[in-house]
């Protein structure tokens, strides 16, 4: 099928900017991660639990999550906040039987380690919930089984990071939070960082459909296009076919966004010191 492409442009809102902080990871860090990739499923959960442990996710912060009638459970990294308020940050680490899975969903899930080292530097006023969904490429069984539990009064938004790396980063404008799709042209803009819109509604879905499903505000990050969709699902998709640094900076995007989420003022963005 065909993608429909567009640009977004990007705008600085200069009043009443907010400044947001986090770790700045080095490069090697975040793509020793990514290099890191296990061949099947249950390697691949293991995997993600080791690296969230490396990151300092460990004790009761990590936490194993079964799912009904799944073999393979979700695992849950919380970085707890002054608000029970949330934002839910979720990979799916599943494969399908052909290729690496490499693009497809290690490069998402990969990250969330890092994520969460970049954002626990600071205290924070929300709560970040970093999820490994299981199960998403057979209809994603642990992403329903976790919105069910939610409440979504309680969620601020469900960031879904999905097959990163193909092109510079892509929004899934059609399905976001339109609010949150101008945030995330602030921080872009903040950071010269180039981001666009693709919308995938008609080639695919994501994690993101059950917790939109219950009224969650949601924002898919991806890298998909009508000239990499081809590389899913196939032999193609394998650790060759991430561009370096398009990942890292979606990387860099997406931590600055998810810090941009927990501040005070919604107006506009700066990006201070570690």
């Amino acid at each position: 099928m065909t993608l429909k492409l567009f640009g977004l442009v990007l705008w600085i809102l200069t009043a009443h900017a907010q400044t947001i902080r986090l770790r700045s990871l080095d490069r090697p860090v975040v793509e020793r991660r990514l290099d890191s990739l296990p061949g099947v499923n249950e390697s691949r959960f293991e995997q993600v639990q080791r690296l969230f442990e490396e990151a300092g996710c460990t004790g009761d912060r990590l936490q194993v999550a079964p799912v009904k009638r799944i073999q393979t459970p979700n695992l849950v990294c919380t970085l707890p906040g002054s608000s029970a308020v949330k934002v839910i940050v979720g990979a799916h680490f599943d494969k399908v039987n052909v290729g690496s899975g490499a693009v497809d969903n290690w490069t998402g899930v990969s990250l969330l380690p890092s994520l969460y080292q970049a954002l626990g530097a600071h205290p924070r006023a929300l709560t970040f919930a970093f999820v490994a969904f299981t199960e998403e490429e057979t209809g994603s069984h642990g992403a329903r089984a976790f919105a069910k539990q939610q409440d979504p009064a309680q969620v601020r938004a469900m960031v879904n990071i999905d097959s990163l790396g193909l092109s510079p980063t892509k929004i899934w404008v059609r399905r976001a939070n339109q609010q949150q799709v101008r945030q995330v042209l602030q921080v872009a803009n903040a950071l010269q960082l180039p981001v666009s819109g693709v919308n995938v509604d008609q080639v695919g879905d994501s994690d993101s459909h059950p917790f939109a499903d219950r009224k969650i505000p949601v924002i898919d990050f991806h890298s998909v296009t009508s000239s990499t969709l081809r590389i899913l699902h196939s032999p193609m998709d394998r650790l060759e076919a991430v561009r370096r640094d398009d990942f890292y900076d979606s990387f860099r995007l997406i931590a600055a966004f998810l810090a941009y989420l927990d501040s005070a003022q919604p107006e506009g963005v700066t990006v201070g010191p570690n």
